[in-house]
């Protein structure tokens, strides 16, 4: 935010001021009244409390605006010394006790009014005439105020305590001795014409002085002294006019519309300064705050820097005597400030560098020549006091003082740096060791994405020398041609975004053979900052080869076994016309010669009646059994409870038949199925379990359902012959019977093409069962969100 702008109320406030003093007339235009109710005394000589207070009622609105008004004017006054005492600005104290003694006035004035201290006047004379001469008197102070910092700007700066207490007597009593005067003179004008268009003409005085002193004299405060408090000030005349306009022109009468209206936009006229002034110290004192912490952050700074400094600093003169030496130089060098000054700078020196060094200086003094100062740092050999030589990095500045010349050396102990550097290339060689020696190809880039290195294992993949896989700069043509353009893509955008990848492709070797690579790349970072990237690949070439050779066995089984289900569906299809035809003459020659010929014959022709119908049968459920696996799925959102009612209505009279009792657990669902293959699922369980029921009770069968996370378990229990546990998962498997055929009906299908049904639906089907107690065969379906839409 710019400083004009801190020195400003934001707009907002402004349109707000402004709203908030038009608010009146727009809630009178709609019907609401302001002005305090009055009734008619009663004629009865004993008047009732009750009736006194509602009489007066508007008194006490009066009072209760008049010392809301009085407590604002004091807190503005407190917050005026406040803002005194932080800055020392006697401009907004003055003013505040001005806008104080208006609210004083306000307090005198009324406590008149409400004869809390001595007053002779009639209300109806006393109260609108002390308010013009309040208003007028408020207006003169803070025109009279601002007017004595315009005209004498010093007194801002260089008033202290005492003036600013001087100028609050001074106003206060004036402000007493007027409302004093009011309250005690028997002779007040009449201040109210009711039927006149200027209602109070008194009021037409503040009302000119407001105005002025908001064109002229706070326009010109503001731009003298902008502040938050200036800019409220000025800001507060809208209102301060609003009121005198309704006092002016608006109100005929005590405690009427107009009346209160004026009376209550005061105390806002009021609250605005001491608004501003609160958004002036909170920012004065943020300002001061801010300030305070630059301060003991620079001296934190420096503090930090001197107790910190590692750098060690002498001073010498231009004949190269020591002046002085600071305690990391001593702590450098092992000597004491006192031992070394004005002893010679070479004490600091090996004496092989003595002669150098002299050399240096005659050259500076006699013909100016600077070969190591403010040249830049340069490492130099330094002598500890027990005579240690050991590295130190320099720097020497020339400093000029009036005539006198001297020289600054800043000095750093450097062994660790060099004993560091020395390990770095140990470490650097133990590195590249270890990369070329590495079996994976290893690669890296610099910051700029440029290659940087390649290990050995890649240079002879590619048969190629460092500098030759350098200058190509990742060259795309070895990429075999179907995966170039992915892979470069790949490459592309996690460089670009700096993000890991795992890739395969075919890399073109140096015999002319492409193999397969697994390469992965990484960036690395240092301090948050982008580094480059280091890669690694593999050639995984015989896994690769394996891999697919594998995913062709898989396709080639798959398309066998598609052609094999294909064949069984043809098979099964085709036969059945030829095996009706057989069928049917068998049973022909059996009706037309079951009696002609002798028993051999009848038997004979009863296993082929018998041996064609199964066989019919068994080809009709090896047709039913393809169709399952292959039949697209329509689905749709079944009900269940009427499906089952399908179902017992197919079965009904196996059910008669056999005396089979079905009960219902539970309430089912509605679900997305293929309505005729669930039909189907439910009708073959059963009817399984009519087939095994057991021959010397009831058969009963128990249909329920429960949910089981997203899924719904279906079970169908009954009490039949029950099934030992190790034919469990035989009885899923197709042509696959537990009982001869001559003990029970059947091809061995039913159950697989439940199986196909429930697997078809997404869910899985299972049985318990317990020999010779009964069985219970359960399946899951998905919930409808996730029941797939189509299955094959």
């Amino acid at each position: 935010m710019s400083k004009t702008n801190d020195c400003k109320l934001p707009t907002s406030v402004a349109l707000f001021v402004i709203g908030f003093c038009v608010l009146p007339y727009f809630l009178n235009r709609l019907g609401i009244d302001f002005s305090s109710i009055q009734v008619e005394l009663p004629k009865q000589k004993t008047i009732l409390i009750d009736d006194l207070f509602y009489r007066l009622s508007g008194a006490f609105t009066h009072t209760i605006l008049e010392w809301s008004a009085f407590s604002v004017a004091i807190m503005t006054a407190l917050f005026g010394f406040v803002h005194f005492r932080v800055t020392k600005q006697a401009t907004i104290p003055v003013i505040c006790v001005a806008l104080f003694c208006a609210g004083s006035m306000d307090a005198f004035h009324t406590l008149a009014a409400d004869r809390l201290i001595q007053a002779v006047a009639e209300n109806n004379k006393l109260i609108p005439f002390t308010w013009a001469i309040s208003r007028s008197f408020n207006a003169l102070i803070i025109i009279l105020g601002v007017s004595l910092f315009l005209l004498k700007p010093e007194l801002s700066r260089k008033s202290g305590i005492g003036f600013v207490v001087l100028i609050s007597l001074l106003f206060v009593v004036i402000a007493f001795a007027i409302i004093s005067y009011c309250a005690t003179s028997n002779n007040l004008p009449v201040t109210i014409f009711p039927e006149a268009l200027i209602t109070r003409p008194w009021d037409v005085a503040p009302l000119i002085l407001y105005t002025f002193a908001g064109l002229t004299v706070l326009r010109k405060f503001n731009q003298s002294y902008p502040s938050i408090f200036s800019h409220a000030l000025l800001l507060s005349m809208i209102p301060e006019i609003v009121v005198e306009l309704h006092m002016a022109f608006g109100s005929k009468a005590l405690f009427d519309n107009d009346f209160n209206i004026a009376h209550f936009l005061k105390i806002f006229a009021y609250i605005i300064p001491a608004f501003g002034l609160l958004v002036e110290y909170v920012q004065t004192y943020t300002r001061l705050e801010h300030t305070k912490n630059m301060l003991f952050e620079e001296k934190t700074k420096a503090n930090s820097i001197m107790h910190s400094a590692i750098s060690g600093i002498i001073s010498i003169s231009n004949k190269g005597l020591i002046q002085s030496l600071n305690q990391a130089a001593e702590n450098i060098f092992g000597y004491k400030e006192g031992e070394i000054i004005g002893q010679n700078v070479k004490i600091l020196m090996p004496s092989s560098y003595h002669d150098r060094f002299d050399g240096y200086l005659h050259k500076y003094n006699k013909m100016g020549e600077k070969e190591i100062i403010s040249l830049g740092s340069c490492e130099v050999s330094g002598r500890y006091k027990d005579g240690l030589v050991f590295p130190i990095e320099l720097d020497v500045a020339e400093v000029c003082l009036a005539d006198k010349t001297f020289f600054t050396c800043f000095l750093r102990d450097i062994s660790d740096r060099k004993n560091l550097e020395n390990q770095l290339k140990e470490r650097e060689q133990l590195f590249s060791t270890f990369v070329n020696a590495a079996p994976v190809m290893m690669w890296m880039l610099d910051e700029k994405n440029n290659p940087l290195l390649f290990n050995d294992t890649w240079l002879k993949f590619t048969g190629q020398t460092l500098e030759q896989e350098l200058e190509e700069n990742w060259n795309a043509d070895k990429i075999h041609p179907e995966d170039r353009e992915k892979i470069i893509q790949i490459y592309y955008q996690a460089l670009i975004e700096y993000e890991a990848f795992n890739i395969e492709y075919r890399l073109l070797r140096h015999d002319g053979v492409f193999r397969w690579i697994n390469e992965i790349g990484v960036p690395y970072w240092e301090n948050n900052h982008y580094r480059g990237f280091i890669g690694i690949g593999i050639d995984f070439s015989h896994k690769k080869e394996a891999e697919l050779q594998i995913q062709k066995y898989t396709e080639d089984l798959e398309r066998s076994n598609e052609e094999l289900e294909q064949f069984a569906y043809v098979a099964s299809h085709d036969l059945q016309e030829p095996l009706r035809m057989v069928s049917s003459y068998t049973q022909l020659l059996a009706r037309r010669y079951q009696d002609k010929l002798d028993d051999d014959a009848n038997e004979f022709i009863h296993y082929a009646v018998d041996g064609a119908n199964r066989m019919q049968s068994l080809i009709q459920d090896l047709l039913l059994y393809s169709q399952v696996g292959k039949t697209k799925q329509t689905l749709k959102l079944v009900n269940i409870d009427e499906l089952l009612e399908k179902v017992i209505i197919n079965l009904k009279i196996i059910l008669e038949e056999n005396s089979v009792e079905v009960g219902f657990k539970n309430v089912f669902p509605q679900l997305m199925v293929d309505e005729n293959q669930i039909l189907q699922l439910f009708q073959n369980l059963i009817s399984n379990a009519i087939k095994y029921r057991s021959a010397s009770r009831v058969c009963q069968i128990e249909i329920s359902c429960k949910k089981v996370h997203k899924m719904w378990e279906f079970s169908i229990k009954d009490n039949g012959i029950g099934i030992e546990n190790q034919y469990f998962e035989r009885i899923f498997v197709i042509f696959k019977r537990l009982h001869r055929k001559e003990e029970y009906s059947g091809t061995g299908i039913g159950l697989s093409v439940c199986k196909r049904i429930v697997e078809g639906h997404g869910g899985k089907i299972g049985l318990e069962s317990e020999f010779g107690i009964g069985s219970k065969f359960f399946f899951t379906l998905p919930e409808n969100d996730s029941t797939p839409s189509t299955t094959h």
